[in-house]
């Protein structure tokens, strides 16, 4: 035997047994059975033969997957699984294209690619680069400018290579930069200061330090200035005012309180709550409702590929077993109490009827006499509900506003566990370009650690 083999053979996939040849393989692996699989026979590399299962909405939690290889030169990686979605592109009776799912038996599951088939790079892949990047940066002192650049090719060297630094404060552009030389032998590092102006820095407001690499010459794979990795580095400083800022002066509040309703006006402004839906129900401004329905608890999005997976032990299948997709909520209290002249704070209490159980929730509005509006929400789940798909209130606006502006993770989108690659920044664009085509129609879109939201209409 000339080569080292590579093969999974096992009686059954999910099965206790190791594999017998070069390699350890294995494949959709909890992190229980690859540290069985490391420590039980020391002799032998482990490859994960498939992992970090893409389909559709999917790659989440890869970064951990990535810690364990790098820490263990035995773990030698794995096979995301996998390339390119496998759908053929048929016409309805009407000739409308769409994409032929091929097979029904477990829920698209020739559609489990980091891109469509017609090789468009889906969201997910943005995570997977970030991952597999090869020039690191770690924060030694980023408030200094002081960094470690690290190179982890075998290899390679840096001198193809170019790194840009931006300065964000508060999510825009205040200073930026080039270096061009980096001398960084394969598995080594260099000590960096990046030449900013420190004087920039001001209390009270939130800064990041954007740095990413670039090719210095076009290759036969990527052009000229492509980007090869990149990383955002927080600055250690508070981003609130000190203590001593003065309280706000506000205009005085209006609160009429009727057997089923009870509003609340100010300049410009009335905010409207209906105590039969036990929800918000008209936010008025300059005469005109923003709203379209009334602002109620939501416990439910569209499933992704992965959540229909499992048969019985799917997620999906738990939220609809327990009715999650379709609860009834039932009004409890709605009770208001006036803090000065100028804020008034608005308690509901809402029981959502669920098949395995009642969720009790709690709604707080403090309104302000400027039109601001601060929501704490509270919710009590019984243990024998399934992780729940969402937890939060759902609000809908009219269509003409079609416009976002955001200041948070972006520009793509984000979740809590694939979120490294999104970076903290201002962004902007329209409502229907937050939405990505998936084969299988999905959950999608999802921004994360978002400190505001704007919506307006466009032209």
């Amino acid at each position: 035997q000339k080569r080292p083999v590579h093969y999974e053979s096992r009686n059954r996939w999910d099965g206790p047994d190791i594999s017998r040849y070069d390699i350890i393989s294995d494949m959709y692996s909890s992190f229980e059975r690859l540290e069985y699989l490391f420590n039980t026979d020391t002799t032998r590399p482990v490859i994960i033969c498939e992992y970090a299962h893409s389909m559709g909405n999917g790659l989440g939690n890869f970064r951990k997957y990535w810690d364990l290889y790098n820490d263990f030169p035995r773990f030698q990686g794995g096979f995301t699984w996998d390339w390119v979605d496998q759908g053929l592109r048929s016409k309805d009776e009407n000739g409308r294209e769409y994409w032929n799912i091929i097979n029904h038996l477990d829920g698209a599951n020739v559609n489990d690619g980091l891109i469509n088939p017609d090789r468009i790079a889906q969201p997910e892949m943005h995570e997977l680069k970030k991952v597999y990047q090869y020039f690191n940066v770690r924060n030694i002192n980023v408030n200094t400018g002081i960094v470690t650049i690290a190179n982890d090719h075998d290899f390679i060297d840096a001198s193809t290579i170019y790194l840009k630094w931006n300065l964000l404060e508060n999510g825009k552009s205040i200073a930026n930069g080039t270096v061009d030389k980096l001398s960084i032998a394969p598995h080594s590092r260099q000590l960096l200061k990046i030449p900013f102006d420190r004087k920039l820095v001001k209390h009270g407001n939130e800064y990041f330090m954007n740095i990413s690499f670039h090719l210095k010459a076009a290759t036969l794979w990527a052009d000229k200035d492509f980007e090869v990795g990149a990383e955002q580095l927080a600055f250690d400083l508070p981003a609130t005012l000190p203590p001593g800022t003065p309280k706000e002066d506000l205009p005085a509040l209006v609160v009429t309180e009727g057997n089923n309703s009870l509003s609340i006006k100010g300049q410009g402004f009335e905010v409207l709550f209906d105590k039969k839906a036990g929800a918000l129900s008209q936010l008025v401004y300059d005469g005109k409702n923003i709203l379209s329905q009334p602002i109620l608890p939501y416990l439910w999005r569209v499933p992704t590929d992965n959540d229909e997976g499992g048969g019985d032990r799917g997620y999906a299948t738990r939220w609809r077993k327990a009715g999650l997709d379709k609860p009834v909520i039932q009004p409890v209290s709605l009770t208001a109490e006036n803090i000065g002249n100028n804020r008034t704070e608005v308690t509901l209490q809402n029981k959502i009827v669920t098949k395995e159980g009642d969720i009790l929730h709690r709604a707080i509005y403090l309104v302000k006499g400027n039109g601001t509006i601060e929501i704490t929400n509270c919710f009590n789940v019984p243990e024998n509900l399934p992780p729940l798909a969402r937890v939060g209130v759902r609000m809908a606006l009219p269509k003409e506003l079609n416009a976002i502006e955001w200041y948070g993770k972006g520009p793509f989108e984000s979740y809590d566990d694939r979120k490294e690659s999104a970076f903290v920044g201002r962004y902007a664009g329209k409502v229907e370009e937050q939405h990505f085509g998936h084969v299988m129609p999905q959950e999608n879109g999802n921004k994360t650690d978002t400190r505001w939201l704007q919506v307006t209409s466009s032209a």
